[in-house]
Parts: structure tokens; sequence; C-alpha cells
């Protein structure tokens, strides 16, 4: 992730106001973002871009699938036999 005080963007592309949403519960649709925020957004993006050839494609793809696992296992109970 990439991050300011007020801002957190993840490389999935979820982004949360961390002054609105400090437990990052509600990521906000970039798309629909405007003013300080969306240029907070596209700044954070322009991170990544900077980076995209240092890290390993196969980590963002395992990243991608721990992140697309994470609310199956989390309302995921295990029965007793």
């Amino acid at each position: 992730f990439a991050f300011t005080a007020r801002h957190k963007l993840y490389r999935t592309g979820e982004f949360f106001d961390l002054t609105t949403d400090p437990a990052e519960t509600k990521p906000l649709a970039v798309a629909s973002l405007t003013g300080e925020t969306a240029a907070a957004a596209k700044n954070l993006g322009a991170v990544f871009a900077q980076f995209a050839e240092v890290r390993p494609a196969r980590l963002d793809l395992l990243a991608a699938e721990n992140t697309a696992d994470k609310p199956a296992k989390q309302g995921a109970k295990k029965k007793k036999k």
C-alpha cells in the first residue's frame, strides 16, 4: 500500500480516507471521487506506477488471492465431526 497522513491506497485498488474511516471498513470508489480526495488517490496511484517493475507480478497475484479469500474466511466456522 501507499499512504499519506489522511489517505491509504492498497495495490488491490481499495482506497480509504483515514480521518473518516480509521479502521478501513468502507473503501471509497476511486472512480467517483472528486476534489482533494481524487487528487490524493491519483498521487498515491502514481507511487505504484513508479515501482511497477520492482515488485514481481506473482506477489501481486498472491496479494489479490489473499484479499479475495478474506470475506469467506471471516465468516467460515469449522464443523466438528
